[in-house]
């Protein structure tokens, strides 16, 4: 364990993810720290640490509920790509604005910025000393392509440097005593694929996203195109034409504020997302789009997007559209 000054007050975090626990020192503000992080299959019992802040996860009775606003710049990236995050808390305790976080996203690495300490390997970031309960730094996607998940813990302190029930915490997600973290979607391209344009949000504020995890070669039947992030069981297509309205055609006209239509589609291809957790976004599909052999088709260009059956989301058009992609054969 790396050695810490004596005049810093030090919190530990347990991080539990996905069957292996790591230990991290995490730097305090105002309060201890030490947050039971439990991710998803995994249920909170009592705080990792012993006595640290609330057992249980949301706001006590009378405090408004504990909001997180984690937002990235872009949701569909390029490999290696580089953008920034702006983390935001409201809610819970309100005798102090003091606060903070541990994100862990599952690949990719984040950079430092105002009252944030990044952690070895580089895909853990937390606060520092920070007197406020809102952050932004950088996140750089990784090389590889593919589905990347980001998943956030926050608290709220009374700054009365003591670890006790006015020290209030809750995981990114609709509902702030939910015992596991919802997580922020984001999906790398694959060489021959780039992002077109952005989604909107769906039900319980999960924001789909649209994805290529394999580059459109010649002769590949195994293709595909996946959603993640969308109500589950959910009726479901993927639009594919070979042009787009630039810009986005605007929905609001049509019942879909905040939605855009980016591809010009000739072809619709229909499915159902899969079983999950509707206020966690559980829901995912493959289209698979097997790509022919023939010569002919280099370098020709295919775009895509896909919308879900979503009424909960509040809007009169009862669709969520994604992002789309744009697809160069090779």
């Amino acid at each position: 364990m790396q050695r810490i000054s004596p005049h810093r007050r030090i919190g530990v975090v347990l991080v539990l993810a996905s069957g292996y626990a790591t230990a991290l020192l995490l730097p305090r503000s105002g309060v201890a720290s030490n947050l039971g992080m439990y991710f998803p299959g995994i249920a909170h019992a009592t705080p990792s640490c012993g006595a640290c802040h609330a057992p249980s996860p949301g706001a006590a009775p009378g405090f408004a509920p504990i909001a997180v606003q984690l937002a990235p710049a872009r949701r569909a990236l390029a490999a290696g790509q580089s953008i920034a995050i702006a983390l935001a808390v409201s809610g819970g305790q309100s005798a102090s604005t003091r606060g903070g976080f541990a994100l862990e996203a599952t690949a990719g690495a984040f950079s430092a910025g105002v009252d944030t300490n990044v952690v070895a390997p580089g895909n853990i970031i937390t606060h520092f000393n920070s007197p406020t309960r809102s952050w932004r730094f950088g996140y750089t996607a990784p090389t590889a392509p593919g589905f990347v998940e980001l998943r956030c813990v926050v608290n709220t302190v009374n700054d009365n440097a003591v670890n006790d029930d006015g020290d209030m915490w809750a995981f990114h997600g609709a509902d702030d005593t939910a015992v596991q973290v919802t997580p922020v979607r984001l999906f790398v391209q694959a060489a021959g694929v780039t992002a077109l344009g952005e989604a909107c949000a769906g039900a319980f504020g999960n924001v789909p996203v649209l994805g290529c995890r394999r580059s459109p070669i010649l002769g590949d039947a195994a293709f595909a195109v996946e959603l993640h992030g969308a109500a589950p069981a959910a009726p479901t297509g993927l639009l594919l034409g070979a042009a787009v309205f630039p810009g986005g055609l605007d929905l609001s006209g049509f019942g879909g504020p905040g939605c855009r239509l980016h591809v010009d589609a000739a072809i619709v291809l229909s499915a159902t997302t899969g079983a999950g957790n509707a206020q966690r976004g559980e829901g995912a599909v493959n289209f698979a789009l097997p790509i022919p052999a023939d010569p002919s088709l280099a370098g020709a260009v295919l775009h895509a997007q896909a919308f879900v059956a979503d009424a909960a989301h509040g809007r009169p058009l009862p669709l969520t559209f994604t992002n789309g992609v744009s697809i160069t054969l090779r």
